[in-house]
Parts: C-alpha cells; sequence; structure tokens
C-alpha cells in the first residue's frame, strides 16, 4: 500500500495538468470526477456518501492545490486560485512584500499541514461543519439587514447608526410611519451592532 507521501507525489502533477486544460476554471467537485475519470480511486461518488472519507479526498485535493501555488508562485510562472467553486490559474502577479506580510493565507496553513488531515477526528469534523453553517446563516442574516436598511457592503457601524437613524425618522408611527417598516429596521440594527 502506497503511503501518504506517494500518493501526494503521484497526484500532483496529474492536478496541475488537470488545471492547464481547464483555464477557464473547475469546480472541485469537477476535479473529483476527473481524477476518478484518470482512474484514482476514492473520488469517485462513494467519496460523498462518507462525511470523513469526503474530508481526507477534499484535504488531500486542496493540500496538493496549495503546494502547486507555492511552487507557482516561486517560479513566478502564474498564480493559482483556490475556491471549492472554481479553482483556476491566472497570470502571475507580483506581490509586494507589505501586502505578503499583513494578510496570511490561514488556509493555506491548516491545508499544508498533513498533522490536520491525521489528526482530525469525527467530533473536530462535525464541529467544523456545524461552525461553518452558523457563519453562512449569519452572514445571510447580515445581509437581509443591510438589505432592510438599504446598504450594501461594505458598510462600516458608522454607515449602518446614519442610515437607521435617517429611515427610523421617515418610518417613526408616532411620525405618521409604517409600524410593520419599523419594527424591520430596528431589527437590521439589533442584527448589525
Amino acid at each position: 500500500m502506497k503511503s501518504i507521501k506517494q500518493q501526494l507525489n503521484q497526484l500532483k502533477p496529474i492536478i496541475y495538468q488537470l488545471l492547464i486544460t481547464h483555464s477557464e476554471g473547475i469546480s472541485e467537485f469537477d476535479l473529483f470526477k476527473k481524477l476518478e475519470d484518470e482512474g484514482y480511486s476514492g473520488f469517485g461518488k462513494a467519496v460523498f456518501k462518507d462525511q470523513m472519507q469526503l474530508f481526507h479526498k477534499h484535504f488531500i485535493l486542496f493540500h496538493l492545490l496549495y503546494l502547486i501555488r507555492m511552487d507557482l508562485r516561486e517560479k513566478q510562472e502564474a498564480e493559482l486560485e483556490i475556491n471549492p467553486l472554481c479553482i483556476i490559474l491566472r497570470p502571475f502577479i507580483q506581490r509586494c512584500s507589505d501586502q505578503q506580510l499583513s494578510s496570511p493565507d490561514k488556509l493555506s496553513y491548516y491545508y499544508l499541514d498533513l498533522s490536520n488531515l491525521k489528526d482530525t477526528t469525527e467530533d473536530e469534523l462535525n464541529s467544523m461543519l456545524n461552525n461553518f453553517w452558523l457563519k453562512i446563516k449569519v452572514f445571510d442574516k447580515r445581509q437581509d439587514a443591510l438589505n432592510v436598511l438599504e446598504l450594501q457592503e461594505p458598510a462600516d457601524l458608522i454607515e449602518i447608526k446614519q442610515q437607521y437613524r435617517r429611515l427610523a425618522m421617515k418610518y417613526h408611527p408616532d411620525r405618521g410611519g409604517c409600524h410593520e417598516k419599523f419594527q424591520q429596521i430596528n431589527w437590521a440594527m439589533k442584527v448589525l451592532s
């Protein structure tokens, strides 16, 4: 049986070639299908039936993608954008060192550390997934609240408070405004503050 390092070394050039042949980008799901088509077991439909197995394959894929991105940056050949919905090669752009220092890529640190693959338990995975869905839910509430206040991202707290005051004055029931709209405005401010 092959070690994880052998599997990674074998898969890395295959993934890179798949990225090159999909200049428009490719989703993680489609990359899984392509790897299965190339004969790499464990990337087919069955992987989606077991949460831990899916996590392991996802982690391996993203580990390799971040390694490829590091290699490409080091050689100044290309930039690899990594997103589950679209993984795409872009032209290399020289970054200033200040920009690199100010925004470390936490995901790359996570995926490049193979101990995260080995040590993550099913309980930890469930916790990560629950936190992810909670953040999505909070983001949706924020977006709904911004819509009620007729604002768009990025909106800071000062802008939010100013808009809240304007709309509260306009829709306050004591000033002839709509009680329902006033309640929505108050809900939005509560969510955003």
